[in-house]
């Protein structure tokens, strides 16, 4: 039998033959033993880790309690609501250890009182709990304690791949606005940090913006022009941009008349790469291109920018033509 007192639940002397068992909610000041508890069963848990889940937890329909003899933390539970939209509310047990020696001594049967008692406090009419296959011992633990066995069922995972420093950013709250020739200084120095990796890429098909005069004026043409679409975005200040060309092609001998949007540039200031800022702009300009008609969009990169292809794939773009080039030497 449990009892809750001074925000304890107790267990009586006789279920561990020892002094009363107390079970309380979790502390920061548990996160060794909880880990050490964990490790027991299989599953490794680092100590440093544990007092950031234990305040995620805290904020979500979930407890975690722990069984404590005199000053020695010998098991725990966790026990959290799952709501589905195929199934009843139900609480669940989502992890149970008890430490060896203390194992057959009513400290698992308290603490599944305890969650218990936490679902029933929450409205929930019933607790459920997912036992490995492999643990015999734990399902008669549990058919004991009258839990019955509904469903056996198989649980995939997968891995995560986990972003690289550079991608591990939240994505940047931004806005988009039509570019206008008072921003061709803002368009000419985000350009440059891609003009520089074409650069080193390729010396020599592309040069340095040396003459800083001539690139102002040459986007100043392309900004005016007006079959072109220019989009800007900003945080605290231009972090990327994105031009497009609208074109209506004529029909030929060959292919059918099409309206086409061509995408010439995709422009992110580094320090905001992969945080989102691409997507909101080629959004922007397809949804721009299409209150005029234009239904399909190109967009082309160099090969060597793998990060652009990647950007572009994950846009929806899929490859349709590919350009190849034969350097031969002059005069061979």
């Amino acid at each position: 039998m449990v009892h809750e007192t001074h925000g304890s639940l107790l267990a009586t002397p006789g279920e561990t033959g020892r002094a009363p068992l107390s079970i309380r909610p979790a502390r920061a000041s548990d996160a060794e033993r909880i880990a050490g508890l964990s490790g027991e069963l299989g599953y490794a848990v680092s100590a440093a880790d544990v007092p950031t889940r234990l305040a995620l937890l805290s904020r979500a329909a979930h407890v975690v309690l722990v069984a404590e003899l005199g000053r020695e933390i010998v098991g725990w539970i966790e026990v959290g609501a799952t709501p589905a939209l195929v199934e009843a509310p139900m609480a669940r047990i989502l992890g149970l250890v008890v430490t060896l020696e203390h194992r057959g001594r009513g400290v698992g049967r308290a603490l599944v009182a305890a969650a218990e008692a936490w679902a029933a406090s929450k409205g929930y009419s019933k607790l459920g709990v997912t036992s490995n296959v492999v643990r015999d011992e734990a399902h008669r633990f549990y058919e004991n304690l009258g839990f019955v066995r509904r469903k056996t069922q198989h649980v995939f995972e997968r891995t995560i791949d986990r972003p690289t420093t550079a991608e591990a950013h939240d994505v940047v709250c931004c806005r988009t606005r039509r570019a206008s020739i008072d921003d061709v200084s803002r368009l000419v120095a985000l350009n440059a940090h891609v003009q520089s990796l074409h650069v080193a890429a390729h010396p020599e098909l592309f040069a340095e913006h040396s003459d800083g005069a001539c690139v102002q004026e040459a986007f100043a043409a392309m900004v005016s022009d007006p079959a072109a679409v220019w989009r800007i975005a900003e945080s605290d200040e231009a972090i990327g941009y994105v031009y497009a060309l609208l074109k209506d092609r004529p029909a030929t001998w060959m292919r059918p008349e099409l309206r086409v949007c061509t995408i010439q540039h995709v422009v992110v200031h580094p320090g905001y790469r992969r945080r989102g800022v691409a997507r909101r702009l080629v959004g922007d300009v397809i949804a721009e291109a299409r209150e005029w008609g234009f239904a399909r969009f190109e967009i082309d990169h160099w090969s060597f920018n793998h990060e652009a292809r990647r950007c572009f794939e994950e846009l929806g773009f899929q490859v349709f033509n590919e350009r190849m080039a034969l350097c031969v030497p002059v005069g061979s």
